[in-house]
């Protein structure tokens, strides 16, 4: 399930298809930066940078959620 390009925003962050949290850091053209932490809220840290277009970013994302969402034990708002 992808999201609406649109609708991605510096701040806002994205439970990916891969199960990981996506946070957008910055958008600039047709290009997202973000920043990536673990599967698992436990793991304060974000991790590594990368910059994609925003299509790409956009069909990877499953759904837009809070930035403690736990994908793997469904723990945390949903946005």
């Amino acid at each position: 399930m992808a999201v609406n390009a649109r609708s991605l925003a510096t701040g806002k962050c994205y439970a990916m298809s891969t199960s990981g949290i996506r946070r957008v850091l910055g958008i600039k053209g047709d290009q997202v930066t973000y920043e990536v932490r673990g599967k698992k809220a436990r793991e304060p840290t974000w991790g590594s940078k990368a910059t994609v277009d925003v299509a790409t970013f956009a069909a990877d994302a499953d759904r837009e959620v809070s930035a403690d969402f736990d994908p793997v034990s469904h723990a945390g708002p949903a946005v």
